[in-house]
């Protein structure tokens, strides 16, 4: 799980909620949370003065008045759709404004009093404004770039939750093979039914970086203890095979290079 989150009072303190949980645990890795205001100020366009804060801040204004007025058109008797036809750029100020969706609202009440610009109609009309309005084709290429850079950055921790979702499983798998073993041998086991254990354990494993690491520990226990050859024979060390079984983790490349 991902989250996305504005950069405003209510994101923050969400935010604060997720990593303290409500017995004290995170509900989620702060890792996974993003916020807007932490994309990358130099690969963005914003019309706001102080950057990303929400994401209609990264809807170039002529898109987001235009959006306006098809909403006006499509929610509002025409005489009201009229009065907001007039809306311009330089009717929109964000002086003590949190973001450009209250701009853009301020902007219309100004011209229509007692107008609401619902969010999720809004977005649906910016979608709309930019398929069918050709006049649009420059702003539009800014809001692709925005929003790929969003993509971007939700994507990374994507496939980073999935890795890590992806670990949880195979380490679970991994540490019941092992526990399974040790419980059906104690104290020794013959160098097949070692060589059987490292092959299941083995089987669990994807093609991953991270399932590599463990493989070649795999090899080295094969070589060390000598399990290729004699089968039948018990493992001369069975002490420091339990060891090195015991040693054997699936985990992140990442996280091993930390340690």
């Amino acid at each position: 799980m991902i989250v996305l989150l504005d950069s405003d009072t209510s994101g923050d303190q969400a935010v604060k909620s997720l990593r303290k949980g409500p017995n004290g645990k995170p509900v989620i890795d702060a890792k996974f949370i993003l916020q807007l205001g932490e994309l990358p100020t130099d690969a963005l366009v914003s019309t706001r003065p102080g950057g990303v804060v929400a994401i209609e801040d990264l809807i170039p204004l002529p898109i987001g008045i235009a959006a306006v007025k098809r909403y006006a058109g499509e929610f509002l008797d025409p005489l009201e759709s009229a009065k907001l036809g007039t809306l311009k750029p330089k009717d929109v100020s964000f002086e003590d404004c949190s973001g450009t969706h209250e701009a853009l609202e301020r902007a219309a009440k100004a011209k229509l009093e007692g107008f609401h610009l619902d969010k999720v109609g809004f977005a649906r009309s910016v979608l709309d404004s930019v398929r069918e309005d050709e006049t649009l084709t420059g702003a539009a290429k800014v809001l692709d770039a925005n929003f790929r850079v969003l993509f971007r950055e939700l994507g990374r921790r994507q496939r980073q939750a999935m890795r890590q979702i992806t670990t949880e499983k195979t380490s679970s798998k991994i540490k019941r093979i092992k526990r399974s073993f040790l419980l059906d041998h104690p104290t020794n086991a013959s160098k097949e039914q070692g060589l059987l254990l490292l092959e299941d354990i083995e089987a669990a494993l994807d093609n991953s970086v991270d399932a590599e690491a463990l493989k070649s520990q795999i090899r080295t226990m094969r070589r060390d203890f000598e399990l290729d050859e004699d089968t039948t024979e018990p493992i001369s060390d069975f002490g420091a095979f339990r060891d090195a079984l015991e040693a054997l983790a699936y985990r992140e490349v990442n996280e091993v290079q930390k340690r």
